[in-house]
């Protein structure tokens, strides 16, 4: 289980832009202490008719959660380390827009967003970049009904198979060894507001 605390402070700029900053803190509750970590963030969002647009930035001090303790998956699947405490740090750009279209209870969203981080497993094989660097992107849409939100989207990265396959089997799907974390899927979620 990931447990993500957030604290922040948004602030309006002008009557259609925010600026947002805080801090996240990534925990496991059960998990191996040395996989928590904290990131700062900011984003800067603006809005101009039925169009909201966000970017963000990211940054993740060196730490021992995001260091590199194995070479490869299978050294993690065996519990070898070969640099045990290393910290590394992770950077994170993303920009983000939302249309809604108008009539309709839809808004159209897409995302896409850039990782630098190191390019293995760190502690309990985690990794907030396994591959190093790479781009993610989804297109989706949400529908909203009274306090519901419906969201389905479709998210991929470049990271290639061949990329991915040193990593695992520790980082897989089930961490059963099968099942690329390069494969794009649709995800879908429903949220509640209250």
């Amino acid at each position: 289980m990931e447990l993500d605390l957030i604290g922040g402070y948004k602030h309006k700029l002008a009557d259609n832009a925010t600026i947002d900053v805080g801090l996240t803190w990534y925990t496991y509750p059960g998990g191996a202490s040395k996989t928590d970590y904290a990131e700062p963030y900011v984003k800067l969002s603006g809005t101009t008719g039925p169009a909201t647009l966000t970017a963000s930035a990211f940054y993740a001090p060196k730490q021992q959660a995001l260091g590199k303790w194995y070479r490869t998956g299978a050294d993690a699947a065996a519990g070898v380390y070969t640099d045990a405490g290393d910290k590394e740090d992770n950077l994170y750009l993303t920009g983000d827009g939302a249309f809604a279209i108008a009539g309709t209870p839809v808004t159209a969203k897409a995302h896409i967003g850039h990782s630098w981080g190191n390019d293995g497993l760190g502690p309990n094989a985690t990794s907030a970049a396994p591959t190093g660097e790479y781009w993610d992107w989804s297109l989706g849409a949400d529908t909203t009904y009274k306090n519901l939100t419906l969201n389905v989207s479709y998210v991929d990265t470049d990271i290639t198979r061949r990329s991915a396959a040193y990593l695992q089997p520790s980082f897989s799907r089930g961490q059963d060894g099968t099942g690329s974390i390069a494969d794009g899927t649709i995800v879908a979620s429903l949220t509640a507001a209250f």
